[in-house]
């Protein structure tokens, strides 16, 4: 795109110095050229700097996600050893129940 508009640029310089007289509205339109020449290398500046920063937003968000993935499998790591620690307390307390239901009998 850059290169079609000082293609264009290029093409009205040449068809102006080919002219016989340069007329005050032609140094107007190239002045008025010049002017969106500025302006377009500022917006595309301001484009560049803003990519840049969704370039940086996209690579923070990665790692939010990475993040929240590992928090996801430690949590999933803890509900499995609380379920463990559950069933192993489960089993101690039918032992001790066996125990006190033997105690219970013979005594």
């Amino acid at each position: 795109m850059e290169i079609t508009n000082r293609q264009l640029t290029v093409d009205f310089v040449s068809q102006s110095q080919s002219s016989t007289g340069v007329t005050a509205d032609h140094s107007d339109f190239a002045e008025e050229l010049g002017n969106m020449n500025h302006r377009y290398q500022a917006v595309a500046s301001d484009v560049s700097e803003r990519l840049k920063q969704l370039n940086s937003l996209q690579l923070q968000w990665l790692e939010y996600e990475s993040q929240v993935d590992q928090l996801n499998i430690w949590f999933a790591k803890q509900d499995t050893r609380l379920a463990g620690f559950v069933q192993l307390q489960s089993h101690a307390t039918v032992q001790q129940a066996i125990r006190e239901f033997n105690v219970c009998i013979f005594t």
